[in-house]
């Protein structure tokens, strides 16, 4: 087992974070986690390439949801996917 003098990690186990954006990041993680679970739902207010949900509608047009410039819809229909049992996450942004 080798340890980084530069990180001090262990090599065969961890590996260094890939410096990204936190918007960048989780929007690939949005996709990497609806190719896990097929009931994870994307919602989002008419931001989709700014806050990066646009990569989830690429790969899965048919479980993003663009509710255009309504946040309290996007929240309601979030609640009502959820209730139906899907993992609703939705994106927008907390004040503009």
């Amino acid at each position: 087992m080798q340890i980084s003098k530069d990180a001090n990690l262990i090599e065969d186990i961890l590996k260094p974070a890939e410096v990204m954006p936190t918007r960048d990041g989780a929007g690939k993680a949005l996709v990497e986690f609806g190719e896990a679970n097929k009931n994870l739902v994307v919602l989002t207010a008419d931001v989709s390439e700014s806050v990066r949900t646009h990569w989830f509608e690429q790969k899965f047009p048919n479980r993003f949801f663009e509710v255009g410039v309504a946040e309290q819809n996007l929240a309601g229909v979030a609640a009502g996917l959820a209730a139906t049992g899907k993992i609703a996450v939705i994106a927008a942004y907390a004040v503009f």
